[in-house]
């Protein structure tokens, strides 16, 4: 049984009390001991954190800028993206308390955040640019909710300006292969957002993980875009199986290299992957 006294105005606490009986009873009695859980680590980064953390320096390094939106989008959003009303981002989870609306989904998808941040720098000046995005979407399993859902660490990356191009993102696209040391494949692909010829699916060891293109004109023209927009989203949950990935090396061949041109004429719907 303990009795305070008034001027005592520090102690408060469990805490308080367990130092002032050490205290009296003596700091050099007390016998330091080991937590019997706990074990000694050498800290840092795991693999994942370092390989992510490599991503976002190679991208910077591309001239891209890192940017972090509310994980929350507006039912307008989807509609932005023009999205049919049984497309897989429609089914979304919706808060019971929101802020207000335009908070009131969590994103089954990063790209009308960025488009909307593409927007939002244009009409203050900026004509020109690269963004891009690491963060989780939020996929159900069924609604209404009956578990968590499942959370996918995705990447996004919105270019735009005149001297940018599909061609620019499929560069920042191999990239991220690079980076990782996967190689990526191309395959058309149609999203109501992008535009109907500017648009591939991004695929690794046969599936799909994400996509790339140009933004749609009916896109831009709702977002009163003064530029070209591109955009890329990629599944970096599903490449998380590369990321004890490493450089691998060859010698050098002892004999001269020999390179030649080639001309091949084939039919117009052969692709260059092909």
């Amino acid at each position: 049984t303990l009795q305070v006294p008034a001027y005592r105005e520090d102690m408060d606490s469990y805490p308080d009390v367990a130092e002032e009986v050490i205290r009296m009873y003596g700091y050099d009695h007390v016998v330091p001991t080991f937590m019997p859980a706990a074990r000694v680590t050498m800290g840092g980064l795991d693999q994942k954190l370092k390989k992510e953390m490599k991503l976002k320096r190679a991208l910077c390094g591309a001239g891209a800028y890192e940017c972090i939106h509310y994980s929350f989008i507006s039912p307008s959003d989807l509609d932005l993206l023009r999205l049919p009303q049984d497309a897989p981002e429609r089914k979304i989870i919706r808060l019971l308390n929101p802020i207000n609306e335009e908070l009131s989904l969590m994103r089954t998808t990063l790209a009308a955040s960025m488009l909307n941040a593409i927007a939002r720098n244009q009409k203050k000046g900026n004509l020109e640019g690269r963004l891009f995005e690491m963060g989780n979407v939020f996929l159900p399993q069924e609604l209404p909710l009956k578990d968590y859902p499942d959370e996918r660490n995705t990447l996004c990356i919105g270019i735009f300006g005149e001297k940018e191009s599909f061609y620019t993102l499929k560069g920042m696209a191999e990239r991220v292969a690079e980076t990782l040391f996967v190689q990526f494949s191309y395959e058309p692909v149609q999203k109501p957002f992008l535009h109907p010829y500017q648009a591939a699916a991004i695929l690794w060891e046969g599936k799909e993980i994400g996509y790339l293109g140009k933004a749609a004109y009916e896109v831009e023209e709702s977002l009163d875009l003064r530029t070209d927009a591109y955009i890329l989203e990629l599944d970096l949950k599903a490449l998380e199986p590369a990321y004890d990935r490493g450089a691998s090396y060859t010698p050098l061949s002892r004999f001269p290299g020999e390179s030649r041109d080639l001309a091949l004429v084939m039919d117009r719907e052969v692709t260059c992957g092909q």
